[in-house]
């Protein structure tokens, strides 16, 4: 019993050190995320897009977040967004997103944020498909584009 906090002090430190490394962990994976999931998935969708003359962005933050964002039709003014991040200090990859956007071109941005795809627990995020991704943010997009033209504002 002489040496036990000993043991608690050598476990605390050891602990705090998986902590630190799980969160580094879980940004490798949100990166890889990024680079085989979200973000060819946003370019597939951004080519797509100009048939319909919306322009549209890519921007990401290595480790913390990608976004997509269109404009109205013919314009550069920013109309929707659609943003995956991790929440900093994850130790594992639980991801959210972050849905915006504004009505009119004056309009002010409101914005929303939810878990990501409810539906994929963390350890499965990295099997989803692009074309389940796509799916994910066209759901967004099409429920944004239909509650702005239904508005009453």
């Amino acid at each position: 019993m002489g040496n036990n906090w000993k043991e608690v002090l050598a476990k605390c430190f050891e602990d705090n050190q998986i902590l630190a490394s799980s969160i580094r962990e879980a940004r490798e994976k949100f990166d890889n995320f990024c680079e085989f999931i979200a973000e060819p998935g946003f370019e597939q969708l951004k080519e797509e897009l100009n048939f319909y003359k919306v322009g549209a962005k890519i921007q990401s933050i290595k480790g913390y977040s990608i976004s997509f964002q269109t404009n109205f039709v013919k314009s550069s003014i920013s109309q929707f967004q659609y943003i995956v991040f991790l929440p900093k200090n994850s130790i594992q990859l639980e991801l959210k997103s972050r849905v915006g956007g504004r009505k009119t071109k004056k309009g002010i941005v409101e914005v929303n944020e939810c878990l990501f795809m409810e539906e994929a627990a963390p350890p499965a995020v990295m099997d989803i498909s692009q074309e389940d991704f796509i799916h994910e943010v066209i759901r967004h997009y099409r429920n944004f584009l239909f509650t702005s033209t239904v508005s009453t504002e």
